[in-house]
């Protein structure tokens, strides 16, 4: 891949998020859909703006994500200097539409909770992102390329897998469907089970588009252990009360490894 496909990446991101910034409050002000599934809208994005690029130009992903987490924290930054800055109420009251209930602290005035730190998004890209590292790490070594193994290959998709799309459609299918809970927590078997099919359903289809590397990751993987590998980061996913975009992709990749070594 060349400047054309780099340059064709960055109109497609630009592109991408302009129309995403636009829509996703026009759909919220409709009130046609609940505020979890307008948050997990925002992990499908994630997931719809990096697969291509993880597969087409990796060594760009890299120092996007690098990117993107600066501008967050500037952003972020800003948002906290709301009461002297018009666009930090701006990018607050924009923010308040993926806040989880986790950075909910501080009552408004008009007495409802206040977002503190809203590190959310952080977490989601930093998530993604530090799999792929890993990934590119253990590829590059100067200007040259070697061939992928498999398991290099899979260990960058291992944050999209997770966050991107099961814990997404967990999150939305268990709310949606649920009603048995796992004992102890109010995640449900319904979105578990969705968290499990998607990210099976996922791994799958990304080894097939990415190329003959991923695909031999998962024909390699014997049935019974890729099976316990999903099952084990989607039992992760039902009781962590941490925030679950920073810890699942870290479990993930993990998992994902000794799955490999074993």
């Amino acid at each position: 891949m060349g400047a054309a496909s780099r340059l064709c990446i960055l109109l497609f991101w630009t592109v991408s998020i302009l129309l995403f910034l636009v829509i996703i409050p026009l759909v919220e002000s409709t009130g046609w859909l609940r505020q979890i599934v307008i948050r997990k809208l925002f992990h499908f994005f994630a997931c719809f703006l990096f697969v291509p690029a993880a597969i087409l130009e990796p060594r760009l992903l890299s120092v996007a994500y690098a990117v993107a987490t600066a501008l967050l924290v500037v952003v972020e930054a800003i948002r906290l200097c709301k009461e002297w800055m018009p666009m930090g109420r701006f990018i607050d009251a924009y923010f308040r539409l993926f806040v989880d209930s986790r950075e909910l602290g501080s009552v408004g005035s008009d007495g409802g909770k206040r977002p503190v730190l809203v590190l959310t998004p952080i977490y989601l890209l930093v998530g993604c992102a530090v799999p792929h590292w890993v990934s590119e790490a253990m590829l590059w070594r100067g200007d040259t390329q070697p061939e992928e193994p498999p398991f290099a290959a899979m260990l960058k998709f291992a944050g999209i897998l997770c966050v991107g799309i099961g814990d997404a459609v967990a999150a939305i299918f268990g709310s949606t469907y649920g009603t048995a809970r796992w004992p102890g927590t109010k995640r449900t078997f319904d979105g578990s089970l969705g968290f499990f099919v998607s990210m099976f359903m996922g791994l799958n289809n990304i080894s097939l588009w990415t190329g003959l590397a991923a695909h031999a990751f998962v024909l390699r993987a014997p049935a019974i252990p890729l099976v316990f590998f999903i099952a084990k980061v989607a039992l992760v996913e039902a009781y962590t009360t941490q925030i679950d975009n920073l810890v699942l992709p870290l479990f993930t990749a993990t998992a994902m490894v000794l799955m490999w070594l074993s």
